[in-house]
C-alpha cells in the first residue's frame, strides 16, 4: 500500500460502496506500527494486499489454503505486473526525485487506488471461489495459519516475530 496516504491512515471516511476487505485493510492498517510491519514486508517481496486478506479472513474465522492464494495470486498476477508494480516503481523513483512535490503524491494516489482494484479482484475472487467454512481455531493462531499459507504458496518467508505481532493486532482489533 502507498505509505502514508492519509486514507489509509483513517483519515478519510470509507464509501457505502466499498467492499468489507477494503474496509478491515483501511482500518488495520491504520493501526499503530501495522504500516511499518507491512512496508517492511513489502520490501522483502511479500504482498501487502495478500498479508491483509489473510489476516481478514482469520477475523471472520475463515482459514484461507495454500491453494485459496495460488488462486488469489492467478487472478492478480497480470494486474500487479503490468500495472501496479511499474506504478510503485514509478512512486519510488519520485520520492528521491520529487521530495514531496505534486508528481509524487499524484504518483502515490494513483498505487493507492491500484492496490483498492487489486483488492476488489481478491474480494471477487473470494466470494466466488472460497469455502465458507468456519474455523473454531483462535483468531491469532487462524492468522498465523493463514499466514502461513500465503508464504507457503508464493515461496516466500515471513518472520515468525513478524506474523506473530501481526497476528496479536488482529486479535486486538477484532475484540476492540
Amino acid at each position: 500500500m502507498a505509505d502514508g496516504d492519509p486514507s489509509i491512515r483513517g483519515e478519510h471516511s470509507s464509501s457505502t460502496h466499498e467492499h468489507p476487505y477494503w474496509r478491515f485493510s483501511i482500518a488495520f492498517y491504520a493501526r499503530p506500527g501495522i504500516q511499518e510491519l507491512l512496508l517492511k514486508a513489502q520490501e522483502d517481496a511479500l504482498d501487502i494486499n495478500m498479508m491483509l486478506y489473510a489476516l481478514w479472513q482469520a477475523g471472520k474465522g475463515h482459514p484461507v489454503s495454500s491453494d485459496d492464494f495460488v488462486k488469489l495470486n492467478e487472478a492478480i498476477a497480470d494486474w500487479r505486473r503490468t500495472i501496479l508494480l511499474p506504478i510503485r516503481a514509478l512512486r519510488h523513483s519520485l520520492k528521491s526525485r520529487d521530495k514531496g512535490g505534486e508528481l509524487y503524491a499524484q504518483a502515490k494516489a494513483l498505487e493507492l487506488s491500484c492496490e483498492k482494484v487489486q483488492q476488489q479482484i481478491m474480494y471477487t475472487q473470494a466470494l466466488h471461489h472460497l469455502k465458507s467454512e468456519v474455523s473454531r481455531d483462535a483468531i491469532d493462531q487462524l492468522a498465523l495459519n493463514n499466514l502461513a499459507s500465503y508464504v507457503e504458496a508464493m515461496d516466500l518467508s515471513l518472520p515468525t516475530p513478524v506474523a506473530e505481532q501481526l497476528a496479536s493486532e488482529l486479535r486486538s482489533f477484532v475484540e476492540a
